[in-house]
Parts: structure tokens; sequence; C-alpha cells
């Protein structure tokens, strides 16, 4: 059946069957266009070469699977998956070689600064800025498009390893292009100097992937019309050049709590913008560390398709656990067959977090610790949020937002403030934390904060103030943003304090209870200062409210799980939406919350975290919890024609009183989709 527009410009599902070296003779080819078919995939990924080849190959030293023998299974899997009318990706890795291509090409892989091989576990690194790039990944991709119809490539670590090379091609591209030697491999006490050399590099290696992606681009249609090179888009302004967007989910073995899946869902949706669709890769067991746990797969198919991307799972191709199979399942089937109202959907929420894209591997997704931090405390809170990437404030993304959350964004261009600024006199709010804007692009402080102007506070020193071991906030006035601690006059201390005064009448009503002795408990806050510094600066310009946290509070919300703290900056958020957030639910249980628009209906996710695994990564069970109660504010001239609840399928009962509509759902398993459509009201 011939598609009216072309695969790219649709919303599609995609499956990735990711084939292990040993895999080829036992290849059932059938069994996958059951799974193909049962599951509702529009396409698949299917590995194809780069590091190993899973059909006959004559490229020379693209090595072939030793167990590929007569088979050509890549394009076995090909052929099935056409039947189907299925969109193929061939799915390269072009980020390894092995030894004999290394002793062939060795000019071709990354070395360090001594002039060693990169690599691991017999295999070597490839240079991004060598012919390995340049020449063979391209004769690989003009093989394959000759050979079979695919609609793709999908690559694979196609940025490959993110360290400095030191190799020739590196050397002379960086010396040409930065017109500076490359930086040596950064110390554990790197000081300032060091620190700038390896922000210019890491700035020099994001051109370098935009103008990679765009080679590979150019190579993939040159080699086959309309055809598209696919990959993780989520970093740096590749995501522009992308005909759609992939994330990459990296959690599900332990190392990220349960929630990073729709963090990177929404990160994926945020870059992708209107029009594009985003996805995220979940892997479902195709690697050596084994499947996640079955109970998992269902939480994070839904937190991926909760916040605006759809799941692309990856499986082995010779399945070693098909549990996780059985509980996919039904999650997939369930999202095929509410496609139609799943695609094509706007974000909802009225919070954006703004993040700055990071290099750091040890980050978690991709997120520092006090973007994590403010994302948990929205999400205990269950205030609806999407994140929004700091180069597209630039294009105006602020203005989708009531509430603009900074979790200190240390460093800001001047262009960067003006766009914040320019929000913030159009009515938009914002809360801010520590050192935002306190410095510039390089890394450099500046003399004053490049937003006290509207933070209304003015800096008295470069350096913060910390560790602050057992110091404490007190609370002073009845101001709205502390009022949810009416029953204490103490909370827990953030470590660290940015210095600053106040540059106009701001009302702060908490301050900075300096350290005391922990031992004896006798003398621990024996006497209470006069003076001390604000830790909130709060006030309200015209239709904006503006909330300045000096500490970094989100960083202790995350480290040390200051739920204290997390309340107060989630205070912080309500008062300064000023209005009454449009979507709220009440109810039992840690539950993330999703909120869509698609014509004259409101889609609301409700994904149930609620489990003694939730930071994990990986769950045993999802607890099932009680009833929750969403409620709607309706807006003028909107009447509720229906509501339904499209998980679980139980009736909706609802009821209309003050403008605000209430939905009651039953109890809550692993998800729920609350979806009302309104009518313009009659009169």
């Amino acid at each position: 059946m011939a598609r009216e527009m072309p695969w790219y410009d649709q919303f599609i599902r995609f499956g990735q069957v990711v084939l292990h070296e040993a895999d080829p003779p036992h290849v059932d080819i059938e069994w996958w266009q059951e799974r193909w078919r049962e599951n509702g995939f529009g396409g698949v990924a299917l590995s194809a070469g780069g590091v190993l080849a899973f059909y006959p190959t004559e490229v020379p030293f693209h090595r072939r699977s030793r167990w590929l023998g007569e088979r050509d299974v890549f394009g076995e899997m090909v052929e099935a998956a056409k039947k189907q009318d299925l969109v193929v990706l061939a799915r390269i890795d072009p980020s390894l070689g092995h030894e004999d291509l290394y002793y062939a090409h060795a000019d071709w892989f990354m070395v360090d600064h001594k002039g060693s091989p990169r690599g691991d576990n017999g295999l070597y690194y490839t240079c991004i800025n060598s012919p390995y790039y340049r020449e063979y990944l391209p004769a690989i991709v003009r093989e394959i498009a000759e050979k079979y119809p695919v609609d793709g490539f999908l690559g694979h670590n196609w940025q490959g390893h993110r360290e400095i090379c030191y190799c020739t091609y590196c050397e002379k591209r960086y010396a040409r292009e930065a017109e500076m030697r490359l930086p040596p491999p950064i110390s554990a006490s790197a000081k300032a100097e060091e620190e700038r050399a390896h922000r210019g590099w890491q700035r020099w290696r994001r051109e370098v992937d935009e103008e990679l992606w765009s080679f590979l681009d150019r190579v993939t249609k040159e080699a086959r019309a309309n055809t598209l090179w696919v990959g993780d888009t989520t970093q740096g302004r590749v995501a522009s050049l992308a005909e759609f967007v992939v994330g990459q989910h990296e959690g599900g073995h332990g190392g990220n709590p349960l929630w990073t899946a729709g963090l990177v869902s929404r990160k994926a949706r945020g870059v992708a913008g209107r029009g594009k669709a985003a996805y995220v890769t979940i892997d479902a067991g195709s690697g050596a560390a084994g499947a996640i746990s079955p109970a998992t797969i269902p939480v994070t198919l839904a937190e991926i398709l909760a916040h605006g991307a759809w799941p692309w799972t990856s499986i082995a191709a010779v399945p070693r656990d098909r549990r996780v199979l059985k509980e996919m399942a039904p999650a997939l089937a369930w999202q095929s067959q509410q496609q139609q109202l799943l695609g094509g959907r706007m974000p909802g929420a009225t919070v954006g977090v703004v993040y700055a894209d990071t290099d750091d591997t040890s980050a978690y997704s991709g997120f520092d610790s006090h973007v994590m931090g403010a994302c948990l405390a929205l999400l205990r809170a269950r205030i609806p949020f999407d994140l929004v990437e700091l180069e597209r404030i630039q294009a105006g993304a602020l203005q989708d937002y009531q509430v603009i959350v900074l979790p200190n964004i240390s460093e800001l261009a001047d262009s960067h403030c003006q766009q914040i600024r320019s929000a913030v006199s159009s009515g938009r709010s914002l809360v801010a934390t520590f050192e935002t804007s306190r410095r510039d692009t390089s890394g450099e402080y500046r003399t004053d904060f490049g937003l006290g102007d509207v933070f209304g506070v003015s800096a008295t020193g470069h350096a913060p103030l910390g560790s602050l071991e057992n110091a404490q906030y007190q609370i002073g006035g009845d101001h709205p943003i502390v009022q949810p601690f009416a029953d204490t006059i103490v909370l827990p201390a953030a470590a660290r304090l940015s210095l600053v005064q106040p540059l106009t009448r701001t009302e702060t009503p908490l301050v900075l209870v300096p350290p005391a002795p922990a031992e004896p408990a006798e003398f621990a806050l024996a006497e209470l200062p006069q003076i001390s510094r604000p830790v909130i600066f709060a006030r309200e310009q015209e239709q904006s409210r503006i909330v300045y946290f000096p500490g970094d509070i989100d960083h202790a919300i995350w480290q040390q799980n200051e739920m204290d703290l997390a309340g107060l900056l989630a205070s912080a958020v309500r008062w300064a939406h000023g209005s009454e957030l449009p979507v709220t639910v009440e109810g039992p249980g840690l539950v993330d919350i999703g909120v869509h628009i698609l014509g004259n209906m409101l889609q609301v996710h409700l994904v149930n975290l609620t489990s003694a695994d939730a930071w994990r990564g990986t769950v045993e069970e999802v607890v099932t919890v009680g009833a929750q109660e969403l409620r709607v504010v309706l807006q003028p001239g909107n009447a509720v024609q229906e509501a339904q609840l499209l998980v679980s399928g139980a009736s909706a009962e609802y009821s209309v009183s003050d403008n605000v509509l209430r939905v009651t759902i039953p109890q809550l398993g692993t998800h729920e989709l609350v979806t009302v459509r309104f009518v313009a009201e009659s009169g």
C-alpha cells in the first residue's frame, strides 16, 4: 500500500532488532513477523553492519559475523519486513573497529595524549575526523543501499566516543578551525584556564557533530532516494537538522531512577519542537546486560508516551528472556489502538524547566543534579512540566509557559539573559536558583548576575558561601510560599549560598540560621542571631512573579533527598504561577503527570511510579494505589462533552462545579489516560 507522504513525516511506531554475532543460525524470521504484527509496528531497525556485518559484504575489512555462513540474515529480515509494508532502517555502529581493520588503517582510530590507541574488549574506537567516517562508512552505506530496499540508516553511537582524540586528523582540524592546540586531558584539580580550554574543545566538538550529521545524511540520500540518516539527536543543534528526533534512555539496570524515561521523553519532545516526531529508545534486552525486569517495561513505556515521545524498543534477535516480550505486548497493543489519539498532540504543561546540554558522562541522562532536583520536586508535587533546552529559548520557546524554572543555569550568554528578561516583561513568571546567570558562556564570573535586575538582587562576592553543615533556614512571616510549613519555623539548609543583597523591595520570608555545633546537643541553636541572610527573594512585577533562591536547594533535593526543600521549590512554582494550575491530580502515591492537547480534547496521563525500587531504575513491582481526583479549570466558553479512562476502560465519573471539572479515577495501576472532550457552550 503506497504511502501518501514521506514515511518520516508520519508518526510511526518503531521496534529494533539487535543481532549478536552468534545469532544468525538461530534467527526465526516468521516468529519476528508475528511479533511485528501483534505489536503494531510501522517500522523496524535491523542490525546490518559497521563493527560487524550480518550480510555478505564485499567492503574490505568489513568483518562478517563468523556464524553468518551462507545466510544473509539481514537481507531475510528486510524482505520479511517489506512484506508487511514496514519502514526499514539499517542499523550501523560506526564507533568501533576490530583489530584487522586497525592494523590495516591505524590512523583511522582514536589515540590518547600519549599516542596509544583507545579501545575496549579487543575493539578500537574510530575517529570521527578520520577517513573511516569520511570514506569507509560511506562505502558501507552505499553497499547496503544498493543491495536492499532500506528506507534509512540508524547510526548507533554515530557520534563516536566523546573523549579528546589526539590523532593527526584531529590535531590538524582543531588547529585550523579553533586556531589552537588540543587541550591536554583535564585533571581532577583543573584550574580555570584548563577548564576554559576544555569548554572550547566541547564547543568545537559539537560543531563537528553538526557537520558530520549533515555529511552522513547527504551520503545516505545520495546512496538511495528518500532515505535518511537517523540517530540520537537530542544533544546540541543536530535536532534542527534531523527530520525527527531520537533520544536514548539509558536507565533500566539501576543507574537512573524510574522516572528518567519521562525526562528523556520530555527532552526529545522539546528539541523536536512542533511538527516533528520524537522517539525514545529503550533497551528491552538487546545487550549483554540482559533484559530489564518485566515490571519495569510497562511503566517505562508509559513514561515515554506520557511526555510526548514514542517508545522505540530494542530487543535481541534471539531473545534469551521472553518475559519482557510478554509484559511489553499488551502496552504496545494498547498504544497501537490509540495511535490516532496519541499522534499530533501538543504539550499542555504551563511550567517549563530550562536545562543546558552537558557532555558530562556522569550526568543523569544528560541532566546535572540541579535539574534533577528541580524535576524531582515538581514530579513529587504532581506539577506538570516540560523541559526546555537552553538554546531553544532563542526561538521563543519560553512564551509557551506561564512559569519558567532556571535550576542553577549558571552560564548564560547575554542573548539568553535578554530572552528571559523579555519573557518576564511579557508576563511570564520566573523561579531561579543559586548562581543562575552568574557566569558567561566561557565559565567566567560576571561582575554581577546577568539577570540581577530581574531577580532584584546584586552579587556581593564571587565565590558562594559553603559548606553550610548544620545550618538551617528560619521561616519568618506568612508569605504564601512558606504557608505549607505552618507547623515548623525551621527547614534544612542547602549546602551553598550565593552572596547577594536586594536591589529593590522584595519579600524575604526565609533566612539562613548560621551553622551551629551538632554536639553537644545543649549548645545546638542555643541563640538565634538577630540578623541573618535572606534565602528567598520573592516579588511581583506587573503581571509577573519572580522568586530567586540564592541557595543551591535543587542540588540538595537531589543529593540529600531534602523533601522539605522539594516542597519549598514546588510551593514557589505554584505561587509564581499566580492563577490555579489548570490541571491538578490529588491522591496517594508517587504519580507523574503528563498533559497534552489534541484539537478539542485534553489528554492527561497518570503514570504510577509507586515502588520500593523507584530510585533504582528497575523495579520488582509497581504498587497499585487508590483513588485519584483530576481537577481541570475550564476555559471560558467550554463545556464538557465527555470524559473517558482509556487504559482501564472503567467508566469515568465526573462533575462540574464552580467552573472546575472533577474526574475520579477509582484506582491507578501502572498507567491511566484520561481524555476530556470539550464543546462550545450553547447560548
